[in-house]
């Protein structure tokens, strides 16, 4: 007991002493640790060297190497025993290449685990409102290639005639997205299986269709159209795969990817037309065009009318002056004014507001409108197509088409595949596997479009009867203009010749001037967007060759009831290696042939010079009034 007391007082007293001892061993460990052993020291060629140090160091490494440098070089001595084998490595630098050697190419993408998952393939509506119109006109025809990096309104042009016929129509692109999104994105979907990449529609294709009428009146078989020239993405639009068959490399994404791209979907929807250099001539869509013919027929039909009243007064005050019959004047005592012809009147008991609302419901619509209406439709490159709430305005071009000819037209719609090559299609649609697009049905076919021709031959009389002399009228259309030449030809002899004609005088000359040209501002006629017209020029060329033989002068008897009418025609042979019977002389003629003779002529007359600067905007919004006279009167079945 006496023991552990004084073990207790011995610890008692020197508890402190204790204490300190090992707080002083851990101080010690501590300097060592962290001060004395140098723990932040870095290691540089097997030597620690602390954080001040590092940098003496580094000086002294550096005054080495400077010293080093300034030293000249030693010499090495040079095995030569391996000469010969650096010389053999000149002679062959690929001494063991295989024959069979396997040289890896770009594969075809990563391979996609199938999964079960099944989709249904969402429907694609056919294209409604199908309309087809044409326009013929002298246009700037690119020279060189069209492309993304040089699109048509910066390659060079050359003048060129051309026949340009519009198929556009309309497309529900709000079905389109909800078709989509129910397949790909719908409730009734595995939760892993929604894709929003795949619910989103890509157009791939508006593609146009064409077919002609044969001599017969049948009709040829259906061709698929190539874009026209003027489209910036037409190779690229060529060269994509319609089957996973035709992939040569990359998946249906790839394609889809490029396609996204706003510059593609704009032009693939609505292609850009040419630009026209004929002043009397404008392109719009065929949905518009309609309407803007049936205003500039209204607007003709007006100004005939005022003609004849102008003429009526003019014949009426020259009896006055001339001491005819008076007319009298009129005594009648002032009432409430008539309405005018063609008007409803407004009755009285309507209040203000319903006069205005109803003034405005008469009101017709003009060129304006539908420009305005037009550009409203137009897309741009920050259009989204899913924010599209009326059925979208599309259309196709076709300008490969032949004067004389007549055709039919239809059009159907594309949008990618998202699944295709890839076994996620239900037992009964397996027919789309392979499809990279998923096409609509076709559209109606159109109504006929006749192409008229280019050249027309006019017998007008038969200029000596002995040696069977006969004198033609050659009319050829020839950049955007009329021409017509009179020959005078002998059998055996081939009707036309090229003949120098000087164009229409400059615009400025007030007889010269154009209803096209009163639609523009001065600055574009001087110097802003159609820049300068062809005026006072050089005498150009026009070929007036036909190709046709005169053969000889026949009579010819026909029986109208019991008249007997005998008339002279000219037998002629045609490139077509068919004899061509023509009547000779105006009152001879048909009716459709006296017709184009007339309308010919007045489009000679009234010819307008052409627009040799190029416009920013192809198939710009300029609309000239004078439009119904260059639109075809027979486009119609």
């Amino acid at each position: 007991m006496s023991k552990k007391k004084n073990i207790q007082a011995v610890l008692e007293a020197h508890l402190d002493k204790i204490i300190l001892g090992l707080i002083g061993l851990i101080g010690l460990y501590l300097l060592w640790a962290f001060v004395i052993s140098n723990p932040y020291g870095a290691t540089v060629q097997g030597r620690k060297v602390g954080p001040g140090q590092i940098d003496q160091f580094n000086r002294q490494q550096a005054r080495m190497l400077e010293e080093s440098l300034d030293r000249p070089a030693e010499p090495i001595a040079y095995d030569l025993r391996i000469s010969a084998e650096f010389e053999d490595i000149l002679r062959t630098s690929l001494p063991q290449l295989a024959i069979d050697l396997s040289i890896p190419y770009p594969g075809i993408g990563e391979q996609v685990f199938d999964d079960d998952r099944v989709y249904p393939i969402p429907d694609v509506a056919p294209p409604t409102d199908v309309r087809v119109a044409w326009v013929r006109g002298a246009v700037h025809k690119p020279t060189e290639e069209v492309g993304p990096d040089t699109p048509y309104e910066v390659v060079q042009t050359e003048l060129g005639d051309l026949d340009f016929v519009t198929v556009s129509a309309r497309i529900d692109v709000q079905t389109l997205y909800r078709n989509f999104q129910q397949a790909f994105m719908g409730p009734r979907l595995n939760a892993a299986w929604r894709e929003p990449a795949f619910a989103k529609p890509v157009f791939a294709r508006v593609e146009l269709q064409r077919r002609r009428q044969l001599d017969d009146g049948t009709w040829s078989q259906w061709t698929t159209l190539p874009r026209p020239r003027t489209d910036a993405f037409r190779k690229l639009i060529e060269q994509t795969p319609l089957t996973t068959e035709e992939m040569e490399f990359g998946g249906v994404m790839m394609w889809l990817k490029q396609y996204e791209e706003p510059r593609v979907q704009v032009s693939l929807l609505q292609p850009p037309a040419y630009d026209f250099a004929s002043l009397q001539t404008a392109w719009l869509p065929p949905r518009y065009l309609d309407e803007a013919q049936t205003i500039l027929k209204r607007q003709e039909e007006e100004l005939r009318r005022q003609a004849r009243e102008e003429r009526l007064r003019a014949r009426t005050d020259r009896e006055d002056l001339g001491g005819g019959r008076q007319t009298p004047r009129d005594t009648r005592t002032p009432t409430r004014p008539q309405p005018q012809r063609g008007r409803e009147t407004i009755p009285d008991i309507l209040s203000p507001t319903q006069q205005t609302r109803a003034a405005a419901q008469r009101r017709e619509r003009t060129l304006d409108d539908i420009i305005r209406d037009m550009e409203r439709e137009r897309l741009t490159e920050q259009t989204r197509l899913d924010s599209v709430r009326e059925p979208l305005l599309v259309w196709a071009h076709d300008d490969t088409a032949e004067p004389g000819r007549t055709y039919q037209y239809r059009i159907r719609l594309g949008v990618f595949n998202p699944i295709a090559g890839r076994d996620w299609f239900r037992q009964d649609q397996q027919q789309y596997k392979n499809q990279v697009v998923l096409w609509s049905g076709f559209s109606e076919p159109t109504q006929t479009v006749a192409v008229p021709k280019m050249m027309h031959l006019f017998p007008l009389e038969v200029f000596a009867r002995e040696d069977n002399r006969v004198k033609v009228d050659v009319a050829r259309y020839y950049l955007g203009q009329w021409h017509t030449q009179e020959f005078e030809v002998f059998p055996g002899q081939i009707i036309g010749k090229k003949v120098e004609y000087t164009p229409p005088t400059s615009p400025t000359s007030p007889t010269a001037r154009t209803p096209m040209m009163d639609m523009m501002p001065m600055d574009f006629m001087m110097e802003g967007r159609g820049g300068g017209v062809a005026g006072d020029s050089q005498p150009q060329t026009v070929d007036f060759a036909t190709g046709y033989l005169f053969v000889d002068i026949a009579n010819r008897i026909e029986w109208r009831g019991t008249t007997r009418s005998e008339y002279s025609q000219m037998l002629c042979f045609g490139p077509e290696e068919t004899l061509l019977g023509m009547a000779i002389g105006s009152g001879n003629w048909p009716s459709g042939m006296s017709r184009e003779y007339r309308e010919i002529k007045d489009a000679e007359q009234n010819a307008a010079p052409l627009n040799m600067n190029r416009t920013l905007t192809p198939g710009g919004g300029m609309m000239p009034r004078d439009l119904g006279r260059m639109m075809p009167r027979d486009t119609g079945a």
